[in-house]
């Protein structure tokens, strides 16, 4: 993997973009993260480490991502066969 940024530059900058912008981590809207924010505001701030290890998680993966798929050198270089 690496290298994808020389083929094709305007799906990095769209997934730069798009990981930027991710606000859910692959899960459902209604998840126990709502409840967690929830239990925050109501005073318990017993849940903020969780959202704080969830938040740092999501972002440390989606930079590895993006590092390893469009900026990290080839680790082999492709070969067409059609």
């Amino acid at each position: 993997m690496g290298g994808l940024w020389r083929v094709m530059p305007q799906t990095g900058v769209v997934f730069i973009v798009g990981t930027s912008r991710s606000r859910e981590s692959g899960r459902s809207p209604d998840s126990s993260r709502r409840g967690d924010l929830a239990a925050c505001e109501a005073g318990r701030p017993g849940h903020l480490p969780h959202l704080a290890l969830t938040a740092f998680s999501h972002a440390f993966y989606m930079f590895r991502v993006v590092f390893l798929t469009f900026l990290a050198t080839p680790t082999r270089t492709a070969t067409r066969t059609a």
